[in-house]
């Protein structure tokens, strides 16, 4: 386990629980560039750039006609039973406290999963995400740390132990320079860690490295438009070559363009392109030279209604025993449509396509391709300032190379939460 992440997190809790409290919520998304095809999610976290304080506390209450995210008898084998009804207890918390022009936050949310039938899937997740946001002169920085803690999801895990815990960590620092308009040079650099405590997903441990220099033009008039580059390198620390004992991985090197514009109230857009070079460091394994992008957009339609869409094509660390990494092609949106100011409605789908591109010498790869659909409708009800229901329903299919991997799910629920 690396210590980093833990270290500043608690650094950052002490420091943000000796301020005073602060009601003021005001959180922007993270301002992160394009990572040129290295995968990084977008938009997983919030940056505040004002004092905050928010707690919620949540009660899920779920039937999933099929829990073991497979056929039946993949599932026999693993001694579940399909349908199940769950319980899921938990909370969390956004903290973020003023020094002068800096702000430290904190955000975090734990949850225990409680399974009626299957109680040899009941599980606990823990998530941490905390940081500085500075500014010295002209410039920003942004020097975070995150901590996850996760029982493997059954859909990707592949054989028939079931339990492993999944612990991620990371550090980074983004730093910004420049004014509202003219250009301003960005950097962006980080470090993270996967660990597994189960044979054989200890396979998967990996160190990644990823560091993207960009130079941006800003103007109110024609949006914002940057060149950047980005280089990442992935080692799996428990996979060798047998041969030459040289160390499983690979390298990526990518650059591209991303352009972000903001239309009036109605239209916002962030686009980015690039060319993506996938090295491995073991022969025999297969590279990848292609173009990755992300879209995303959000669309005003009139007072009640808006959409939004994301698309994107990246190459990620697999988290698939036998894999190398995967190439992910993702589109998601949704309608959301405000009934008044306590009602809303929000449909949404989505199609991810996986490709799991097969580890030399790493064994068996059982899931080479798979599509997952999903599409889910929701009422989220604020009975009040405090108290939020949402009633939920949705299904879930992926289709797969091999058929006991492919699987169907319904799922309904409601969720409570109350907000301090």
């Amino acid at each position: 386990m690396r210590y980093g992440p833990v270290f500043i997190l608690a650094a950052l809790a002490l420091g943000a629980m000796a301020a005073p409290a602060w009601a003021e919520r005001s959180d922007r998304p993270v301002g992160e560039q394009s990572d040129g095809g290295l995968g990084h999610q977008k938009g997983s976290s919030t940056i505040p750039d004002k004092p905050e304080t928010e707690v919620d506390l949540i009660a899920d209450v779920l039937y999933d006609s099929n829990v073991a995210r497979s056929d039946e008898a993949r599932a026999k084998a693993r001694g579940l039973t399909l349908p199940d009804e769950l319980f899921e207890p938990g909370g969390s918390f956004k903290l973020a406290r003023a020094f002068g022009n800096q702000i430290v936050f904190l955000q975090g949310s734990g949850r225990y999963n409680f399974h009626r039938v299957n109680t040899i899937l009941n599980k606990d997740s823990v998530d941490l995400y905390g940081g500085v946001n500075a500014h010295i002169g002209p410039c920003q920085e942004t020097p975070t740390g995150k901590f996850s803690r996760h029982e493997s999801e059954l859909a990707e895990t592949g054989f028939v132990g079931i339990a492993n815990t999944t612990t991620e960590e990371e550090v980074s620092l983004g730093v910004s320079c420049g004014r509202p308009i003219g250009f301003s040079p960005r950097f962006n650099v980080s470090e993270s860690w996967r660990s597994n405590d189960r044979a054989p997903v200890t396979t998967l441990d990996t160190r990644t490295f990823n560091a993207s220099p960009s130079l941006a033009y800003q103007n109110p008039v024609i949006g914002n438009v940057s060149l950047f580059g980005a280089f990442g390198q992935t080692d799996f620390l428990n996979r060798f070559s047998p041969i030459t004992h040289q160390q499983d991985g690979f390298d990526v090197f990518s650059g591209g363009v991303r352009y972000e514009r903001k239309l009036g109230g109605r239209l916002d857009a962030d686009l980015s392109l690039s060319y993506t070079a996938l090295e491995p460091y073991l022969p025999g394994a297969r590279a990848f030279h292609g173009i990755s992008y992300s879209v995303e957009a959000t669309y005003q339609l009139g007072r009640r209604i808006e959409a939004h869409i994301e698309a994107s094509r990246a190459t990620k660390p697999s988290n698939r025993v036998g894999a190398l990494y995967s190439i992910d092609d993702d589109l998601q949106g949704d309608v959301t449509y405000h009934v008044g100011s306590r009602l809303k409605f929000k449909l949404q789908g989505s199609r991810d396509a996986k490709e799991n591109v097969a580890a030399p010498f790493a064994g068996g790869l059982d899931l080479r391709n798979s599509t997952v659909t999903t599409v889910l409708a929701d009422a989220v009800f604020d009975l009040n300032s405090h108290f939020t229901f949402t009633l939920y329903g949705g299904h879930e299919q992926r289709d797969a190379n091999d058929p006991g991997l492919g699987y169907s799910s319904v799922r309904v629920g409601l969720t409570t939460k109350f907000t301090f």
